[in-house]
């Protein structure tokens, strides 16, 4: 994430990225869910086993497409000699948002339920040990690390002077990718604190480890049939304090990079991610209207 940038990853053509690889979610979506229906309920193991791919199948081509295009393996992004405060940060960062911010997602769910807005939720059959770890791999491991590498590697090139506008902007894209409205804003606080710990490493590394905590303890929680107060006033205040910790940690960890462009780059971006932010926008408004 250092030295000289290719002129592939500028600020136009980062959003583009962004917004191709959201069309191609989409398409591939609809195409195979509809290909799924036709012989498949919705609530079936297949249906969603298979539904679970499209978005990852999605980013992952656009990664390679663009690793191949700039002359940047994907190993560059993956490097491991990182300092060990910024991985211990990682471990810090995903406890934190897991059992301090967790709350955040019942909060907004509860809200849009109380205003009258249909909240789909999204059941994953985790009935035996065999279904638990295909689940774990496709809702855990993979995403942590194809997602890392798409955001915090590929999208975190747009050259943004100001790394914490940088950091917004990424996160905000991250967050609106997920399409929905009762993660929005921790997806958003998520995405923010990631970029920073790949920022502070110089790699995706610690954000795949701290992305692929939180999506194993979700998991496991789950399969156990563990529930867990989240909105429990102890548990909020150590896991901010553990996501303080986090930050505090990364800001000593290293010094701070840079980038060569400014402004503009920042306006480009989002006029060109613009597109593929709106149909994520677009699917979350629908998903909230009851038929």
């Amino acid at each position: 994430m250092e030295g000289n940038r290719p002129l592939f990853y500028s600020g136009a053509n980062t959003g583009l990225i962004y917004s191709a690889a959201i069309g191609i979610y989409f398409l591939l979506a609809f195409v195979g869910q509809s290909i799924l229906g036709a012989f498949l309920k919705t609530t079936d193991f297949w249906y969603i086993a298979v539904n679970c791919t499209f978005s990852l199948i999605a980013l992952l081509s656009v990664t390679i497409f663009c690793s191949v295009r700039s002359g940047k393996k994907l190993s560059f992004y993956t490097s491991f000699k990182v300092s060990p405060i910024v991985y211990l940060s990682s471990v810090f960062l995903a406890a934190g948002m897991f059992f301090g911010l967790g709350f955040i997602n019942g909060l907004i769910s509860d809200l849009l339920v109380k205003w009258g807005a249909n909240v789909p939720a999204f059941t994953v059959p985790l009935n035996n040990l065999w279904q638990f770890f295909l689940f774990l791999i496709l809702l855990a491991i993979l995403p942590a690390i194809i997602e890392e590498l798409f955001f915090r590697g590929i999208i975190f090139e747009v050259p943004i002077n100001n790394r914490w506008v940088k950091y917004i902007a990424v996160g905000l894209v991250f967050a609106v990718y997920h399409s929905s409205f009762t993660q929005l804003v921790y997806q958003f606080i998520y995405g923010v604190l990631l970029s920073l710990i790949a920022d502070k490493g110089k790699s995706v590394t610690p954000c795949i480890i701290a992305h692929l905590l939180n999506n194993v303890l979700v998991l496991t929680l789950e399969y156990l049939k563990v529930e867990i107060n989240l909105f429990s006033p102890y548990l909020i205040a150590g896991g901010i304090a553990a996501i303080v910790a986090a930050v505090v940690l990364c800001e000593f960890a290293a010094r701070k990079g840079k980038t060569e462009k400014g402004k503009s780059e920042t306006a480009l971006f989002f006029a060109y991610s613009g597109l593929g932010m709106a149909v994520c926008l677009l699917s979350m408004v629908l998903s909230l209207i009851k038929v």
